[in-house]
Parts: C-alpha cells; structure tokens; sequence
C-alpha cells in the first residue's frame, strides 16, 4: 500500500494509525498482524507534518501555506472530518499534547504557540515564545517543554504558565556536527 506523499509523523491508537503524510494530509491506515489496509484519509490544508491522538480527536501541524493547527474528529476513521484549526506565525512543523493545550513547534524562527483546544471548533492562542533555531520536534512533559531545533540543539522551556513561556536554557550540539568541513 504506497502512501501518496512522504510519512511525516504517525500516531497509533485503537488498531489504526494516522500518517501525517505533507500534501497528502491524513492517511488512517487499518493495523493487522498480517496486513495494513487503507481506510481513510482527510486533505489538510497545508502539508501535514506532526500528528498527535487523543480520543476521538487528532491534532496535525501543518507547514506552508494554509497550514498551523488543525484539528480531526476521527470517531469514523474511515471519514475523519476538520473540526477547527488555527494559523500558527511559523511554519508548523511538530505537536505536542499536555493537559488541553497543544504546543506547536514552528519551523524556522517559529519556537513554540501554545492553543487552548478545549474548544475544538476554535482553538484559542494562550501564548508563544520566539526560539533560536528551526524548531522541528517539540515534547511537553510537566512544567517543561523540549524542543529540538536543529543546529541549536535541544532547547529547554519552562511552560508552567502557558500564557508566559520562557527559555530556561539550551544544549547546543558538539561543534563537530554542524561545523563546514
């Protein structure tokens, strides 16, 4: 079963995986011991590039144009459907889930949006923070949030209060790693 675009991200729940596959959107792919079969799709706008689920629910960050933060009600995953979404200032490129607020990362000069997403028709902006570097992988765990920005390295946030993020540090990578040869 080829995929119609590059796989970005998966997420797996319930015996299905949602790819996000960039201009091909959302894919659902049925799990089986023995084969995965198609079962569903959704064209996002934007090229989708992370993907989280919870519940019935999956958040996709979008990059490029039309893209940011979209969320799928994905109880028929044979017919997932936009709920809402919300544009992002960078380029989305990965998403992270954490007591009802999705934290998105935002590519190049992007850092991280925080969206209150209890209200899926309208996620709302609660706050946002300008990072150094291309912020391309974002993990939330308690009061912290991680993101991986490229020739940067990791970066360290303290979330605790989403409406006021801050940068608490960051581990840049060794020097052999990025410097031109």
């Amino acid at each position: 079963m080829p995929l119609p675009d590059l796989a970005r991200d998966i997420a797996v729940s319930n015996g299905r995986a949602y790819v996000a596959a960039g201009s091909a959107g959302i894919q659902v792919v049925a799990l089986d011991a023995q084969v995965a079969e198609p079962i569903g799709r959704l064209t996002t706008a934007g090229r989708a590039a992370g993907i989280r689920v919870a519940g019935s629910r999956a958040y996709v960050a979008a990059a490029g144009a039309g893209g940011g933060l979209h969320i799928l009600d994905i109880a028929n995953p044979t017919a997932p459907r936009l709920l809402g979404s919300a544009p992002t200032y960078g380029s989305a490129t990965a998403l992270d889930l954490a007591s009802g607020l999705a934290y998105v990362a935002g590519g190049l000069g992007g850092g991280v949006e925080i969206f209150d997403v209890a209200n899926p028709a309208a996620p709302s902006l609660r706050g946002a923070l300008i990072t150094p570097g291309n912020a391309q992988g974002i993990a939330v765990r308690g009061p912290r949030a991680y993101i991986a920005a490229g020739v940067c390295g990791l970066q360290i946030l303290d979330v605790a209060d989403p409406a006021d993020p801050r940068l608490l540090g960051a581990v840049p990578p060794a020097a052999r790693h990025w410097r031109s040869r």
